[in-house]
């Protein structure tokens, strides 16, 4: 198994300016470090901005900017990063969000192809097996192994990144491939379009079985999801029109949100979005969260009690899965591109 290890820094933390200047990597080939280093560029900002200006940044980065700024530009160590992807089996990193968002804009900045690969956040991986730990940074897991390093050069965070991913796997105490199995983990991928994150069906679970606000959130986008592709049309009864549901609704009442959005989708209606204004607004009487629908662009929407709306249009089911509707928010790509972040 070759896996490469990499952490990517940047001079100003914005992932849409060409700002990448160091890609720093460890590559591991059945259980031994055979190659690490930290590949410097000269980034095509003007001026590195890690914090308030006129202020001591609180990120400080391993060399002098004068390193960076005598090192080729990303174009020449373009070939090398795409070698070293294409010759590892899969790749990994920590909290690698930004990570694939500096790569891919550098990509872009300069014309070239966008680099395929598949990966594991070992963030994500730590969580899994030590809880205390989930969705904190390199710092924390360190300090628990009692691995020391020099923060913010790409070439140890790499390292460190490796040897955190050795000891999680370890303290599972059973193989790589059963590790994977039994929290149903799938690679992230990245490639032309953009990146979709690894993730975890267990953690998945444990989120869904939390019930927050935030979760019924994501389900309600899920469910709309699921139900475009799989309701069948029953009627015509809501053709043309937009629908909004009231927050107290979806993040309340489960059983109720899934018949509102298979009854929708049965009378071939479709849901509010940032392109089109409600034309109806399913509430409940005295509900002032609907108060933010009154500021789009049709402020003389209907409001309908969920009664009201199945007496009108019918009661329609869905056997929803909440994993299969979670699992559209985990599976979506982030486009990575500064057009597609100007239109959000």
């Amino acid at each position: 198994m070759r896996i490469l290890s990499f952490d990517i820094e940047s001079c100003t933390g914005n992932p849409y300016d060409g700002s990448l200047c160091s890609f720093g990597y460890v590559v591991y080939d059945n259980g031994k470090i055979t190659e690490a280093d930290d590949l410097l560029c000269n980034p095509l900002p003007k001026y590195f901005t890690l914090g308030k200006w006129g202020e001591e940044p609180t990120l400080k980065l391993a060399y002098p900017v004068s390193a960076f700024r005598k090192s080729p530009r990303f174009d020449k160590i373009y070939p090398r990063i795409k070698e070293l992807f294409s010759d590892c089996d899969f790749a990994i990193g920590f909290s690698m969000g930004n990570d694939h968002k500096y790569l891919n804009n550098a990509c872009d900045k300069f014309s070239l192809e966008r680099i395929s690969y598949k990966f594991l956040d070992v963030q994500l991986l730590v969580g899994l097996v030590f809880p205390e730990l989930k969705n904190l940074g390199l710092k924390a897991p360190a300090e628990k192994f009692g691995i020391e390093f020099l923060a913010h050069r790409s070439d140890e965070d790499a390292r460190v990144t490796l040897e955190v991913f050795e000891k999680v796997v370890s303290a599972y105490g059973k193989s790589f491939k059963d590790f994977l199995n039994d929290f149903g983990i799938e690679f992230g991928t990245n490639g032309q379009k953009g990146h979709v994150g690894c993730y975890s069906v267990e953690a998945i679970n444990q989120r869904i079985a939390t019930g927050s606000k935030a979760v019924r959130k994501l389900l309600f986008d899920g469910y709309k999801r699921v139900a475009a592709e799989n309701v069948q049309k029953k009627n015509s009864l809501l053709k043309g029109k937009y629908v909004a549901v009231s927050e107290k609704i979806t993040a309340g009442d489960e059983t109720l949100t899934k018949r509102i959005v298979a009854t929708v989708f049965a009378s071939d209606g479709n849901f509010q979005n940032r392109e089109n204004a409600p034309d109806m607004v399913i509430a409940n009487d005295g509900d002032k969260s609907i108060s933010r629908f009154y500021h789009t662009k049709n402020p003389n929407f209907e409001v309908i009690t969920p009664d009201v709306f199945f007496e009108r249009y019918g009661v329609f089911e869905y056997p929803f899965n909440d994993t299969e509707a979670a699992l559209f928010h985990y599976t979506e790509v982030i486009s990575d591109s500064e057009e597609n972040r100007n239109q959000r």
